[in-house]
């Protein structure tokens, strides 16, 4: 007796001895999952199975064991639980966030159920009754509910059977569905043992003794699951079944690598290697590093999207499915950009460093350790064709950037010695041509002399000597005899229109009213002539609109192409021209503001234009008028002129809204204007879809002209004003200049120090107060007209730097006069440097003189 129950467990020993290194072998395991952990429970219930299977065959020499047949039942209860427990996981529990709904219930009910069989068995005789001896051990006296406890056995087996089934077929990785066929098969010959059993004993055989046969099945199960669970790249079981699909796929994709290995070193750069590889692996593709965040990708677009910065820290091959336990931070983030693994590529180089990312679908053709050896070689491979090539781009872009930063030195020292140059230029510039601006109604020669294009100079008339004189300085001159010529008329307008009056030129003149009032009017005239300064007088209100100046008797040839040129740029500095209020500029701030009038010309919505000029206001709405092509009426609301009794006001501005129909309707003080009056204006205008509603003023009386017109909501136009247009100040005031000679029949001329001055004493606000200020100054001058020292200078015989000289020393000696002998003044209104002004005062014997 005491050599046979050491045989009988023999098997237990050994299966104890097995679970006992199993334990240990989990133990060391670096691999930390839910399923291990549940395993490992599984793993010591068996064991303590095994002990009290030893415990029975040694105690039953004295006599039936109750208290150890007791325990392997209580024991082998623990165990179906913890077995289903594995099933489940291995099954279903794939990522908490996507487990079925159920399965907390069912570990509520099937650990529930195990109590109440513990407690029937330990508590009461209605499952089992005692034990009676079989050979050389013992079999269970069945009570009353000991159906339940078979039930509960068979129903165990059936669910793990079941459930590893479904999870090798149904789960999403491939990894988890080789551990439910690994489980699958080492629980099978257990099953079968635990059911056959059963079956046997429930019809009275118990020559099947589980005691002697559960720890060998048992020994097999817990090995293969043992690999299953604490393995993440398995063997694939269909791999050694013949003519399997597994097989024939494995084999077909285990060419595609070994031909790539072949053909790596022929890839001429790394786009072609990376799609090479996408096509291989069958997957989406990235390769992130270097100074460009992707060096190359092959549909790999949300991939490229990681940051660098987090992969910095990945210095080995990282596949996402083995690490969701163990670095849950990085497998958030490869699950989130669809990552499936990450291969490094020399992390620790600051030049080669690059990371190789592939998609999801890796992870479903890349699982067993044979695919990773065969993709870890392939990855050596394109390692060193990456190093090769990336290196050597890395050379090339370093010193293309070497090159650009040497060449970027060059350009910002060429371009400090051109900016310079081109300061010293303009100063210079600015001192030979003071003196010319310095003539009478010549203002804009600076600008002229900058521009000597080929603007459309046309001659009206027979005057071959005149037509002679312009020649020699407009080439491109056009030439007709009069107005009616069917060639003049087919031209466009020209940029300036010389012509000739006299006491037998009445027909002309009728022509070339109508030429002079049309559409297609040129931008500015000249006459000359004995009948040109009263044609000019008596058509000033007709000729308001246009910039013409008389041209002086015995003018000279290089004055006269003074006063074209300035007529030239004035012309076409006018974009349009009210009553008394030009709309005209060349700067920047001005362009941009003509830019914008014309980009909302074409449109129908209301507009604000804040400026501090009523008058500019409305002459910007008007050229936004015609220049939006528009037919009907132009209507402006003077608010001033309203009056000041409501029921008029009213019935006056029904009439104006009525006029502006289909047409414009400007405002000009939309602040001013009476509360009843705007109430009117937005019920009529809301009525009208054809009116175009445009408004101006500044905020008075605490009223806002933009909260007044934000129902409409306008487009915004701004006019800058004179001091943001300082560049303009000259082309206006030789505007007023010339609208002041036209009403006055007087050739009178303001000089660049009497602007200077006139600006520096008092800067005009706005147009009105520049025009009141010119007319001020024009009407108490005591010059004489220029055309007297031009006659007396044309008489003598002397050269041109005679006369600027003569000129020039007058200017100084007068303005030194004015300054009271203080030359820092005179120089500053000069526009001179103190020591240029001390030379010109040396050559001309002014320099007695006191500071």
């Amino acid at each position: 007796m005491e050599h046979n129950w050491i045989l009988l467990s023999l098997p237990a020993v050994i299966a104890l001895g097995m679970k006992i290194i199993l334990m240990v072998y989990a133990g060391y395991s670096t691999i930390r999952t839910r399923q291990t952990r549940v395993f490992l429970l599984l793993l010591f219930v068996l064991a303590v199975h095994n002990v009290t299977e030893i415990m029975v065959f040694f105690h039953g020499r004295e006599g039936i064991p109750l208290f150890d047949a007791f325990a392997y039942f209580a024991v082998a209860t623990v165990a179906l639980a913890v077995f289903v427990h594995v099933a489940l996981s291995l099954a279903l529990d794939n990522d908490p966030v996507r487990r079925p709904r159920g399965y907390s219930w069912a570990l509520v009910g099937l650990y529930g159920y195990m109590v109440v069989l513990e407690v029937l068995l330990l508590g009461t005789d209605l499952l089992i009754t005692g034990f009676a001896p079989l050979g050389y051990s013992y079999y269970r006296l069945p009570g009353p509910l000991y159906i339940l406890f078979e039930f509960y056995a068979v129903s165990a087996f059936v669910a793990v059977i079941t459930l590893l089934i479904y999870g090798s077929m149904r789960q999403q990785l491939r990894q988890r569905r080789l551990q439910c066929q690994y489980m699958l098969l080492g629980t099978s010959p257990m099953a079968l043992l635990v059911v056959a059993n059963i079956v046997l004993m429930h019809y009275g055989s118990n020559w099947l003794n589980t005691p002697v046969t559960f720890p060998i099945a048992a020994t097999f199960f817990l090995a293969v699951t043992t690999y299953a669970v604490h393995q993440h790249r398995l063997f694939d079981i269909q791999f050694f079944i013949p003519w399997s699909k597994i097989r024939k796929r494995k084999t077909a994709f285990y060419g595609r690598i070994r031909s790539m290995i072949a053909e790596i070193a022929d890839l001429v750069s790394v786009n072609q290697a990376i799609e090479r590889l996408a096509e291989t692996l069958r997957c989406p593709v990235a390769l992130l590093g270097g100074p460009r965040p992707v060096l190359a990708a092959a549909g790999a677009r949300q991939m490229a999207g990681i940051s660098i910065d987090r992969l910095r820290h990945i210095d080995h091959i990282v596949v996402a499915n083995e690490i969701a336990d163990s670095r849950p931070d990085t497998y958030a983030l490869m699950r989130q950009h669809g990552i499936a693994a990450i291969v490094p590529f020399y992390p620790h180089s600051q030049n080669a460093s690059s990371w190789l990312l592939l998609g999801d679908s890796f992870s479903e053709h890349v699982y067993t350790p044979l695919d990773f050896r065969l993709v870890e070689e392939l990855f050596d491979k394109m390692a060193e064709l990456f190093l090769d090539k990336l290196l050597t781009m890395r050379t090339q872009l370093a010193d293309a950037q070497r090159q650009i930063e040497t060449l970027e030195h060059r350009l910002q020292t060429l371009e400090a010695a051109l900016a310079s140059t081109r300061q010293r230029v303009d100063m210079l510039s600015q001192e030979n041509t003071r003196l010319l601006r310095e003539q009478p109604a010549d203002s804009l020669l600076e600008a002229a002399a900058r521009t000597r294009t080929m603007s459309a100079v046309t001659l009206l008339g027979r005057d071959k000597e005149m037509l002679k004189r312009l020649r020699s300085h407009f080439p491109q001159m056009e030439h007709f005899a009069g107005p009616e010529s069917a060639s003049f008329r087919r031209q466009p307008p020209a940029d300036l229109l010389i012509c000739g009056l006299d006491s037998e030129s009445s027909a002309l003149e009728r022509r070339l009213l109508a030429v002079l009032t049309s559409e297609s009017r040129p931008r500015a005239v000249l006459f000359y002539g004995d009948r040109a300064r009263d044609f000019a007088f008596e058509q000033r209100q007709e000729l308001r609109s246009v910039p013409v100046e008389v041209l002086p008797p015995h003018t000279s040839d290089e004055a006269l192409a003074r006063k074209a040129q300035a007529l030239i740029e004035l012309g076409h500095a006018v974009h349009a021209t009210g009553t008394d209020y030009p709309l005209m500029g060349r700067s920047a701030a001005f362009e941009a503001l003509m830019g914008e009038a014309r980009r909302a010309a074409g449109l129908l919505d209301p507009v604000f234009i804040k400026s501090d000029d009523a008058g500019e206001a409305i002459a910007l709405a008007h050229y936004m008028h015609r220049h939006g092509d528009s037919r009907h009426a132009f209507v402006t609301v003077r608010v001033a002129l309203l009056g000041d009794e409501p029921e008029s006001g009213i019935e006056a501005l029904r009439g104006l809204i009525d006029q502006a129909r289909g047409g414009t309707l400007m405002i000009d003080n939309l602040c001013a204007l009476p509360n009843a009056l705007w109430d009117e204006i937005v019920s009529r205008t809301e009525g009208l879809s054809q009116v175009r509603l445009v408004a101006a003023g500044r905020p008075e009386s605490g009223r806002s002209p933009e909260q007044l017109m934000r129902p409409f909501r306008p487009l915004l136009l701004e006019i800058p004003g004179l001091r943001d247009r300082r560049g303009d100040i000259p082309l206006m005031v030789h505007f007023f200049t010339l609208q002041f000679n036209l009403q006055s029949r007087t050739p009178r001329y303001l000089t660049q120090s009497e602007t200077d001055e006139l600006l520096g004493s008092q800067f005009p606000v706005d147009l009105s107060a520049l025009r009141a200020a010119i007319y001020a100054r024009l009407m108490s001058a005591e010059r004489t007209p220029s055309s007297e020292p031009e006659v007396e200078l044309a008489k003598q015989d002397r050269s041109l730097d005679e006369y600027v000289a003569e000129f020039e020393a007058r200017l100084i000696e007068q303005t030194l006069k004015r300054c009271g002998g203080n030359k820092s003044k005179a120089a500053r209104l000069l526009g001179l440097r103190p020591n240029t002004l001390h030379y010109k005062l040396e050559r001309y014997g002014l320099s007695g003189r006191k500071s």
